[in-house]
């Protein structure tokens, strides 16, 4: 397993020849433009292909809707069933469905990653 730190809660987990990145939060400002990252994230275009993202929460240092829109469409991104709704409201591109442009978004029924 190959463990990395990208950025403020934005984790890269690599195991098993897939790749999960947790909480990414890669563009700035955000939170009205007060807050910055110190230090700048560093991750290659690579992290974009990743296999998986979860995403813990709806606050604006996690859930960033301009960074996941640079994840590939067949990125499966997995929230936990308590923010689902919130969370497929503000994906990118939703209508007024709830549909996203991540066709495998999904919620979690448990907090922890399957194995």
């Amino acid at each position: 397993m190959d463990f990395r730190i990208v950025s403020h809660a934005c984790l890269d987990v690599k195991a098993r020849g897939k790749r999960l990145i947790i909480d990414p939060w890669l563009n700035e400002p955000t939170y009205w433009s007060s807050w910055w990252h110190a230090p700048p994230p560093v991750f290659g275009p690579d992290l974009f292909a990743a296999d998986y993202v979860y995403i813990r929460t709806g606050i604006s240092t996690i859930f960033d809707p301009r960074t996941l829109k640079k994840f590939a469409k067949t990125t499966t991104v997995i929230v936990p069933v308590s923010q689902f709704l919130v969370y497929a409201n503000s994906l990118p591109t939703s209508d007024s469905n709830g549909s996203s442009s991540f066709p495998t978004a999904r919620p979690s029924s448990s907090p922890r990653a399957s194995r």
